[in-house]
């Protein structure tokens, strides 16, 4: 059933996704925080483009980066975030 299924498996889709929830991950989210991150594939690697607002929606950051390791890439850019101001829109300075 594995291998038949593995076939239905795109790799960099997965890998995107992978970046995605490191992303998330990072900053501990919630299906209530307003955050999103979307990464794609390009020729040159992976692109995450990332969106975090406070509670009320008032306030909003929107960090991009591009990297080789998706999973790396998702942290460090959470990371840049929340050196960047990120951590008073969570609530968490």
């Amino acid at each position: 059933l594995i291998e038949m299924l593995s076939a239905l498996n795109h790799e960099q889709t997965a890998q995107c996704v992978k970046a995605e929830r490191s992303f998330a991950g990072r900053l501990e989210a919630s299906c209530t925080l307003p955050l999103a991150a979307y990464c794609t594939y390009e020729d040159a690697g992976y692109q995450l483009r990332t969106y975090l607002a406070d509670a009320a929606g008032s306030r909003h950051m929107r960090l991009d980066a591009s990297g080789d390791e998706p999973v790396t890439l998702g942290i460090n850019l959470a990371e840049e975030l929340l050196r960047q101001g990120g951590d008073e829109l969570l609530g968490t300075h």
